[in-house]
């Protein structure tokens, strides 16, 4: 791999967003069904920062040493205080991109599937709602092997202050495992085929550290991650002839 092989990869990966956008734009009516996931996350992140703000003192009493009364002290305690707010509402946003993609999985999967038949150029096969439904347990099982890989990370000194971009990395893998999920794999083929990408998805997550428009960004993403999988799938030979 080339130096510049990472760069290039990224690059890709962000204008893989474009791309999804580009599609959208000429089927509409997929647009506008990816709002409703939009709404629904809306309601569940006001509650969840609202939780927040409310039980924020006891949070800090349990996780954050006693305040110490040395001027010293107090103002270490209050930078940690800082941290730890920062890094909480960090990980409210991870859970709450994972857990509504588990509740949106079967409109972003009708999404997805509609992107790679176009790509393809072939007739996939037909997926009904009950088997859309299914994909739910596939995505429970990624929700926990992100959030206890993005937890430990959490609490490693210096490599927690790249957390942003865990987050963003884990959330575009979200969004750009839907044609892996749909040919069967097992969770590891799945997890190897990701992290042999992981540049590309990591530059189609970057997108989503910009703030106040995850809410947005995240559910539109959907078809920029299935081109970028498919085309990786073609790459490697992986589609099925």
């Amino acid at each position: 791999m080339s130096f510049l092989a990472p760069i290039t990869k990224t690059i890709r990966g962000c204008h893989g967003f474009f791309r999804g956008i580009k599609w959208l734009k000429s089927h509409p009516r997929y647009f506008f069904l990816l709002f409703l996931p939009i709404f629904l996350g809306l309601l569940l992140l006001f509650f969840g920062w609202g939780s927040l703000y409310q039980y924020r003192d006891e949070i800090f009493s349990r996780v954050l040493f006693a305040k110490p009364d040395s001027l010293l002290g107090a103002g270490l305690y209050y930078v940690a205080k800082a941290v730890v707010f920062g890094a909480l509402v960090i990980l409210g946003l991870l859970l709450y991109a994972l857990f509504i993609n588990i509740l949106s999985s079967p409109i972003y999967d009708l999404v997805s599937m509609a992107v790679e038949r176009e790509l393809l150029g072939e007739k996939l096969p037909e997926i009904n709602l009950w088997a859309s439904l299914k994909l739910m347990g596939e995505e429970l099982k990624k929700v926990l092997f992100i959030l206890v890989l993005s937890t430990g990370i959490l609490f490693v000194p210096f490599l927690n202050i790249l957390t942003p971009l865990f987050a963003a990395f884990f959330v575009s893998w979200d969004l750009y495992d839907f044609p892996l999920a749909r040919r069967g794999w097992s969770f590891r083929q799945r997890v190897a085929f990701v992290f042999s990408h992981g540049w590309g998805v990591l530059g189609l997550g970057l997108w989503l550290l910009i703030p106040g428009l995850q809410l947005f960004i995240m559910p539109l993403a959907v078809t920029g991650g299935t081109i970028l999988a498919v085309e990786d799938l073609k790459k490697s030979r992986k589609i099925e002839q």
